[in-house]
Order: C-alpha cells, then structure tokens, then sequence
C-alpha cells in the first residue's frame, strides 16, 4: 500500500509539475494573442494540446508501470526556454548585431556576399548582373567613343531598373546626333548613401560617366542596429555556409537567442533602441556632399532626386514600425521630408542639379499607378515614369552641352 501511495504521489506531483510549467507558457501566449497575430493563437491552441496530451500520456505510463521522469525533465526545458521565449516576444524584445540591418534582415542578409566596403552585395551567380557585380545593363570599359553614359547610385527604387527606360529614351533624343546613350548602375537594394559615397570612389573614375544620377533617403533614415553605417565593421567578409546560414535564420526567429547576443555584447554595440538612423542627417549631407565633389571637380555633372512617396496621402505601411524601421509612423513622414529637404539644400549650394521628384509625382491624382503597396517602391507604370522626367532633364539640362 504505501508502495502504491508513493508512486500515486509521484503521478500527482508529475502532473502538477508538468500542468504548472505548460500553464506559465499557456499565459504568456494568451497575453500575447491580445494582440491578434496569428502566431499568438497557434501558440495558445498548441500548447493547450501539449498539455493535456503530456498530462494524458503520463498517466497511461503509470499505469503500465513506465518512467514518468521525462516529463519533468519536459517541465524544465519549457520554463527554460519556452516561457523566456515567449515572455520576450510578449515584451516585443528583439535585438540585432551591428551587421544587420532593417533591410536586409539576418533572412536576406545570408543569401548575399559580405564586403568588407559595401557590407553586402549580390551573389556571382544571381541572373542578370552586370561585369561590377550590380543588376543592370552591362557596358564596356574603357568607355566606347560616342557614348553618353549616366552612372546611377541608388538604392532598390533605382535597382528596380528605371535606368534603363532612361538609355530608351535618350536614345530616342540622340538619334541623329552622333551620340547614343548606355547605363551604368551601381543601385542596389538597401543601400544608403554610406555606400553611395563608397561606389563613387572605388567606381566613380573607371565608369568615365559623363552624367551622374543620385538617389537615396530611404535607408539612410531607418533606424540604425548596433551602429550607424559609418562605424559598422563586417569582421568576416566571406560567404556563409550552410551551417552559418542557419544559425544566423535561428537567430533572427529565436529572442532568446536575440536576448543571450544581447547579454554577450559589449555596451558599446546596444544602442539600437536609441532612435538612431543609419545615417543622421549631418552624416547624410556630408555623405551627397562628398558624391558632388567627386564628379563636379572633373566637370562630370551631378543630379540629385528626391524620393517620392505615396504615404502622404495612403499613410505609413505597419510593417515599418512592426518590423522596426521606425518606431512610429509619424517619424517615417518626418523624417522623409527632412532627407528630402536636405538634397535640395545640398543641390542648391553645391552646384550640383536638382530633379524634385517628390512633389512633382505627389501632385499625380492616381498614386496607385505609380507606387506598390508600400509606398516607396515603383510600379512598372511610375518606374517608366521617372525615367521619362530623368531623360527630359538630362536632355534639357545637359545634352545641349554634350559632342559628339
């Protein structure tokens, strides 16, 4: 009998255990499906399951007289790790390195090349890229006679590859003139105008453009990981195994992995909860300033655009604040304007051209023919229109002085 009695109390105190370590869990995500992510309902249907499964299948093994000790150990693991986890993800706890970035995020960032200059750039292998290693039509070097080339920096809205509609058009202009016009793009997505600064002065030179087409703002305002753009370090420029690869993609989707990081680290490398940009405003100036520069001292003509968006009147995509490119949607707006105001400040005293692309394509009725749902990006429509306006300014602005 006392036997039977110990071994019942074992049962109940298993039960207990398990029951109380899957509860905290089953609490966690209920607070957390407030918030009605799916994830949070999945995760309060599941462990509900686990639960009464764990409970069930313990007392059939006690029955047939079998262990029941790893359900404490079962018990364990989840206040180890489970509960942490979700308590994090309750908390919206997330931390970054200071080589990651809003985008690309540690998902994409491990399907590109670290570089040690440019902190990341295309595969090799990735289709259609040209002999710099950029999307885009390729063109020869040194550069042909007879040809007008315009160098584009820029980040995914000039990648997209209004470019080259741009060679379409000026083609069109040159016809006749002795002259035809090709593209040599040095976009890519997610770049800022650190890495602008970097192209024009490992690039600028060999290209020989004889225009050259600028712009950024978007990247440069999001928020910042670890550290601005100018102080961030790549310490292993070499591409990720597979084992890399996964550890990074555990990273990005574990906050306890994301919380540990976050202990390991030194302070100086937590300063990504402070508001602080990729590239602060003084840092952007200084940075279109320096492209300027480049190309104005050997009478290569600079035109800088501003970013268009269509969130003045849609309104700021949740996925910016939710994903941590901004932490309010008021800030996006602010800021977007203030970037934009300083290209034309940089334009207006540097001598170099301005195309203000951002009230002339917020004055179109219909934005949703010219920007994707985010916004930012262009629809095919609005990429063959900004090329339109980019050829007509050149055309206007520079061909007259251009010879054959």
């Amino acid at each position: 009998m006392r036997e039977q009695a110990g071994s019942t109390r074992e049962l109940t105190m298993t039960r207990a255990v398990v029951a109380g370590s899957l509860s905290c869990s089953i609490v966690l995500a209920a607070i957390g499906s407030f918030g009605m992510a799916r994830f949070w309902t999945v995760a309060v249907v599941g462990l509900g399951v686990v639960t009464l499964a764990a409970l069930r299948l313990a007392t059939l093994l006690w029955r047939k007289g079998r262990s029941i000790k790893p359900f404490i150990t079962l018990a364990v693991l989840n206040l180890l790790v489970v509960v942490p986890e979700l308590a994090l993800r309750a908390a919206n706890f997330q931390y970054r390195s200071s080589i990651q970035f809003g985008y690309p995020g540690p998902k994409q960032l491990v399907y590109f090349d670290l570089d040690e200059k440019l902190f990341w750039k295309l595969q090799p292998a990735t289709a259609g890229l040209h002999s710099l290693g950029f999307l885009g039509n390729d063109f020869a070097m040194p550069k042909p006679r007879g040809v007008y080339r315009v160098l584009y920096l820029g980040d995914s809205c000039t990648q997209q590859g209004y470019p080259a509609y741009v060679d379409v058009f000026l083609n069109g202009f040159l016809a006749g003139k002795g002259l035809r016009a090709d593209s040599a793009s040095l976009a890519e997505s997610g770049y800022s105008s650190h890495q602008g600064r970097v192209l024009a002065e490992m690039y600028g030179e060999k290209v020989q453009p004889d225009a050259v087409v600028v712009f950024f703002g978007w990247n440069d305002h999001w928020l910042a990981y670890g550290a601005v753009d100018a102080d961030k370090v790549i310490p292993d420029a070499a591409p990720k195994t597979g084992l890399r690869r996964a550890g990074a993609l555990a990273h990005d989707n574990l906050r306890i992995l994301q919380g540990l990081h976050k202990l390991l680290l030194s302070r100086a490398d937590v300063r990504t909860a402070e508001g602080l940009v990729r590239v602060p405003p003084d840092t952007y100036r200084q940075n279109l300033l320096a492209i300027g520069r480049r190309f104005t001292e050997q009478r290569i003509p600079v035109v800088f655009l501003t970013a268009p968006t269509a969130m003045y009147r849609r309104g700021v995509p949740d996925y910016l604040v939710r994903d941590r490119f901004a932490d309010r949607a008021e800030d996006v707006i602010a800021r977007h304007r203030a970037y934009n105001q300083i290209v034309r400040e940089v334009s207006a005293g540097s001598g170099a051209l301005l195309l203000d692309l951002e009230p002339e394509l917020d004055a179109f009725e219909d934005l949703d023919t010219l920007f994707v749902a985010d916004g930012i990006h262009f629809t095919d429509a609005g990429s063959m229109l900004v090329a339109e306006k980019v050829a007509r300014f050149i055309e206007v602005n520079l061909l007259a002085r251009a010879a054959p």
